[in-house]
């Protein structure tokens, strides 16, 4: 489709329009293993929101601020993370591209443009996301799998780790599951789906919510990893959830083998989004 900008304006007075800015939207792929996890810090130490206002910044020559769908831990991964930030010029034609992947480091990419209204937003608009979580069980972790990989010694059953999934499955409070240091209006999400998978020794945790509490995802696997050799792993599993108590949960996995999968948009606003070809 044609590129198109989709700025925001400004009615300074009856009939005259002001040009104000356009919303950029950006899609993201980025190892986090070099990040102090999204957020900016207010320290030196580099964040993947940091590095992108200030190389967005740099070519704007304002300082701007970016919103994603979502922060995700330190050294934790996203396949297909989601942004937006508003800018003051076209970005139509300006090559913007080819210079914020110049500008940025390799462990960072930005795949896609796009510019659309403000009815879109980067996190409120969300829909569901989709997070998986990678295990390597083993007695001898494999060198080239501990980069990406939790390894775990005791012996994994897939298929009780699939029973113990069944139950985060639907709307409930996973308070349990939310590590302190961010407030939120609600503990309640609805988990869609949530099933792991098994290739030779390699466990792969899915799941997908309309949304998801700070560490929850690695409260979540933690948590039934714990369970899975206990003499009633149910028990315990459903137990530690209505326990409302994130005492009872146990540490959460390590964030190296977590990755964001993608984010999810409704229709009617991933239509908005016009992408920028150059």
């Amino acid at each position: 489709p044609k590129s198109v900008s989709v700025p925001r304006h400004h009615a300074a007075a009856k009939g005259t329009w002001y040009l104000m800015e356009y919303r950029l939207v950006m899609n993201l792929t980025y190892d986090g293993a070099d990040y102090f996890g999204w957020q900016r810090q207010t320290n030196q130490e580099p964040t993947i929101q940091g590095v992108l206002e200030e190389k967005i910044g740099q070519i704007m020559n304002k300082k701007v601020s970016v919103v994603a769908s979502g922060r995700t831990d330190r050294g934790a991964h996203a396949l297909s993370q989601w942004a937006h930030v508003d800018i003051p010029k076209d970005p139509v034609g300006a090559n913007l591209l080819h210079k914020l992947n110049r500008l940025t480091p390799d462990s960072l990419r930005i795949n896609r443009l796009y510019v659309t209204t403000r009815a879109f937003h980067a996190q409120q608009s969300v829909e569901k996301k989709e997070y998986f979580y990678k295990i390597q069980n083993a007695t001898v972790p494999h060198p080239f799998k501990q980069k990406y990989h939790y390894h775990v010694r005791h012996r994994l059953d897939v298929n009780l780790l699939n029973k113990l999934a069944t139950y985060l499955v639907g709307q409930q409070d996973f308070k349990s599951f939310q590590s302190t240091g961010t407030d939120v209006e609600t503990t309640v999400r609805t988990i869609f789906a949530a099933y792991w998978l098994l290739s030779e020794d390699n466990f792969t945790f899915h799941i997908v919510g309309d949304g998801f509490l700070k560490q929850m995802v690695r409260n979540i696997v933690g948590t039934m990893i714990w369970c899975t050799p206990r003499p009633a792993p149910e028990q315990e599993f459903t137990n530690i959830i209505a326990s409302l108590d994130r005492r009872q949960a146990k540490m959460p996995a390590p964030a190296h083998a977590l990755f964001l999968k993608s984010v999810h948009y409704p229709k009617s606003l991933s239509m908005l989004l016009k992408p920028i070809n150059s």
